[in-house]
């Protein structure tokens, strides 16, 4: 993408935060039907641009092949609608034909109507869907809990459910299922509340669901798109409460065409809602693959929200840019109210809002989280206040935004913008302007649009917004992850398809850690500093790059790869990624290739040594040039010096890199600086009142005794009475399990090496004698103690096994009656030692 050109390239960034839909190659041009199918209409709009400016002609041609039906149209750059005449047609597939200098083919689709039930469509020219005609921002959650009424109290409009769990093996609908989904839909209904169903997630399919490709899966698989399909529709398909179905669940590209034969039929079988798959762009998100999904549909959970949103923004900027090319509504699961969904640390309200603001500001036209319920009160307000951020911003959200790109200047060289803006429009024409800051510092922002008339002002539009003041000399001080939606008074918006431009100059702190490359020659302007090894490597100048790096390889030996001479020394306990822009040309795409791709970029250590980081090979079969995602790490407590390394070890083709870069993402968030490994095991640290850090209620639904985490008389909260270490002691009552993260990445789970012996110590007291108390360390071992009243330490022993995940495990505690946990410990060796408290630095 050109901003990501220009921003690894340091010079005067541009980001593009809701960029135009790229135009077809050459000069074929760019047609689509404004909704995805048609069901009583008399007249379609078919929208259409041409980088050459000539009349095309429209033909509709039958099933047969006879044309019935010519349109003749003055096509231009600016896309325009243009009204076709649908009356005369039946149902069925038709193919339309667009010719001009070059000619496209595109498909329109007429159904029967809908008897009963919701009209649901995707409007492909506003990005949305639309009910009944009525354009509608899904904002939801995964239901995991059949408590409709919270649902509904806490704000949101739509539930998710995963799956038909009680499906009989025969394919029939049981009739427990039956009777969940009348209580689901019905319920849904009566509240106002929308249903998006995943019915992939039934027993037949998914019985086999590891052996994807097996004869045994073709089997089952063919049968349940043939029977269960319509037996799953036949209950909900006509119910007032659905909204969309979601067929496949983040599928690897091994499992695309399965995926889209199911989208396939889910069409065939309804044809009246919206079907779509959640994706990951990491696996199978790629143009030439989404064809059959109505939304694009995308993960953002797996990334985490630390200070610095830079990878959710990136991931939501990539998957807007598809969801663009194929002209798409756009939705995004998040998470509610953990950093990421492996990581058990609480996010703030700052952060809550600025992950929601990111995706927003980027494009997406639907949020729907994937885990629920929120288990503390803060959390519950907060998602209570965005719904109504969001319905108030819902008129601009599902509009189509104005073609525009967001300049930032005066930024230090090889620094990126941390302040995310995008432009939005009313359907009165009265521009929206949303902005975030995703740092952990002030930035102070000056902004101008110079395309706005003289005498218009920015009106605050959500509470947390300033004053306002003058287009022309706005100046706002946004506070570390603030984000603020403004209206644009004095100026309308009549011209979507003209860019618009907003100028922004971010002033930062002189202390304040800003993201920058570390790779003063990333540019691949100065080839004198990379050391070349191997051959088939040339460095090249073109009409898009004015320098890039290729590497061809032909044979078994070539083994081409630059080393960057100079050594950067890397800060201890900072987290970093590495990455490029890559362009592949492979002279075989076999399957093996698209997975065991050995296009890389590593880190040589001084000592020789290299830190081996995730592939890129996944990235490069995709066309043209692009940001590969970038490989994320983390140093350990010395500083290490690198080199960086590319190699292409693996394909036969070429594969060339540009804007290679190295950054500093900052420091990590725990260190385990004693023999102690468990973090935050006195409980003394606490992101939101009352929930210490790194532990969690394993199973916890606070909305069916309205008490949540941080209130007086919760179940999980800390006590400051009689503590056995420091100032609070952890109190939780019978039914509950306690747990700390069991997960390896980003520090958030608790180190143990495989094959090791480790003793897990813990203080317990009860509010009974006898109580029981089940105690484990995941993979290390576990036993069940009688606690009396005191305090005492209880102690495990094991060999930690070699098993996912890898030198890390997670402590989980369950009692049968109230209990108070302090002072936890893992330490390597058979005998435990003294507690010491561990090295545990919490977030800002």
């Amino acid at each position: 993408m050109k901003n990501s050109l220009l921003l690894l390239l340091g010079l005067a960034s541009l980001a593009a935060a809701v960029p135009a839909a790229p135009r077809p190659p050459g000069n074929a041009p760019d047609a689509f039907w404004n909704q995805s199918y048609y069901t009583n209409e008399s007249t379609a709009t078919l929208h259409i641009r041409s980088p050459v400016a000539v009349a095309h002609l429209l033909e509709i041609i039958a099933p047969e092949g006879r044309t019935l039906r010519e349109l003749k149209m003055e096509v231009s750059e600016k896309l325009r609608g243009f009204s076709v005449d649908l009356s005369q047609l039946g149902t069925g597939t038709y193919r339309v034909r667009v010719s001009g200098v070059e000619r496209r083919d595109l498909d329109l689709i007429k159904r029967p109507a809908l008897m009963r039930g919701n009209d649901v469509k995707a409007d492909r020219y506003n990005g949305c869907i639309r009910v009944n005609g009525t354009p509608f921002f899904p904002f939801g959650v995964v239901l995991q809990t059949d408590v409709l009424e919270a649902v509904k109290e806490e704000g949101y409009n739509t539930v998710v459910r995963w799956g038909w769990a009680y499906q009989s093996a025969d394919g029939s609908i049981s009739p427990e299922e039956a009777a969940r989904n009348d209580a689901l839909l019905g319920g849904a209904d009566r509240l106002g509340l929308k249903v998006v169903d995943r019915m992939l997630n039934t027993r037949r399919p998914v019985s086999v669901f590891y052996e994807f490709g097996s004869p045994q899966f073709q089997r089952v698989f063919q049968e349940w798109l043939a029977r269960d399909i319509p037996r799953l529709l036949s209950v909900t398909k006509e119910h007032p409460a659905l909204l969309a179905v979601m067929g496949f669940d983040e599928p690897g590209r091994d499992q695309v065409r399965w995926c889209n034969e199911a989208l396939r039929a889910f069409k065939a079988a309804d044809g009246h809602h919206p079907v779509f798959t959640n994706h990951n762009h990491g696996s199978a998100l790629e143009v030439d693959l989404i064809a059959d999904n109505d939304v694009i549909s995308d993960y953002i959970y797996w990334h985490p929200v630390h200070a610095r949103g830079r990878a959710i923004a990136r991931h939501a900027r990539h998957t807007a840019d598809i969801a663009s090319r194929v002209h798409k509504p756009f939705w995004v699961m998040p998470i509610t109210e953990m950093r990421w969904s492996m990581g058990h640390v609480p996010l703030t309200v700052p952060e809550m809002l600025a992950n929601a603001y990111l995706m927003l500001v980027n494009g997406a036209s639907g949020l729907y989280y994937f885990a629920w319920p929120n288990a503390h009160r803060i959390s519950v307000e907060t998602h209570r206040a965005l719904a109504e951020e969001i319905r108030v911003l819902s008129p601009a959200l599902l509009r189509r935004a104005p073609e525009q790109e967001v300049r930032t200047t005066t930024l230090p060289q090889g620094h990126e913008p941390v302040i995310h803006a995008a432009l939005r429009v009313r359907p009165d024409g009265t521009p929206v302007l949303l902005l975030v800051n995703h740092a952990d510092h002030t930035v102070t922002l000056s902004l101008s649009l110079p395309w706005a008339q003289k005498e218009a002002r920015l009106a605050p539009l959500i509470r947390r917004a300033g004053a306002g003041a003058a287009v022309r000399k706005f100046r706002e001080v946004l506070e570390p992850l603030a984000t603020r939606a403004y209206t644009i008074e004095g100026h309308s918006i009549t011209d979507l398809h003209v860019p618009h431009v907003i100028e922004t100059t971010e002033e930062h702190p002189k202390d304040a850690h800003m993201i920058r490359n570390l790779l003063s020659s990333g540019d691949m302007e100065q080839a004198a500093q990379w050391e070349s090894e191997g051959s088939g490597i040339e460095w090249k100048r073109g009409e898009e790059r004015t320098g890039f790096l290729e590497m061809s390889r032909r044979k078994v030996g070539d083994d081409p790869q630059v080393v960057l001479s100079p050594h950067i020394t890397l800060a201890a306990n900072h987290r970093y990624e590495v990455g490029a822009m890559m362009l592949a040309e492979l002279a075989e795409r076999a399957a093996e290739l698209q997975t065991r791709s050995g296009a890389a970029i590593l880190l040589r250590q001084r000592s020789g040594t290299r830190l081996e980081l995730p592939s890129l090979g996944p990235e490069i079969n995709r066309p043209g040039w692009h940001e590969a995602t970038p490989a994320e790490f983390r140093t350990g407590d010395e500083p290490v010096e690198v080199q960086i390394e590319i190699m292409n070890r693996l394909n036969r083709g070429t594969v060339a890199f540009d804007d290679v870069f190295l950054r500093d993402l900052g420091p990590v968030d725990a260190v385990m600086e004693t023999r102690n490994r468990i973090p935050n095991s006195s409980f003394e640290f606490t992101r939101l009142p009352g929930w210490p850090d790194r532990w969690q209620p394993e199973s916890y639904d606070p909305w069916l005794s309205r008490k949540f985490l941080g209130d007086a008389d919760a179940p999980f909260r800390l006590d400051h009475a009689r503590p056995f270490d420091g100032k609070v002691c952890l109190r939780i009552e019978a039914g509950l399990d306690v747990v700390t993260a069991p997960f390896a990445r980003w520090g958030d789970g608790v180190p143990a090496t495989d094959g090791r012996p480790h003793v897990l110590s813990i203080h317990l007291r009860a509010a009974r004698p006898g109580t029981k108390v089940a105690v484990s360390a995941e993979a290390v071992g576990s036993a069940e103690f009688n606690v009396g009243t005191d305090w005492k330490r209880y102690c495990i022993n094991g060999i930690k096994a070699d098993r996912w995940p890898q030198n890390f495990t997670g402590i989980r505690i369950k009692p049968d009656d109230t209990v108070w946990i302090d002072a936890a410990q893992l330490e390597e060796g058979e005998t435990p030692t003294p507690y010491v408290r561990d090295g545990y630095r919490p977030l800002k």
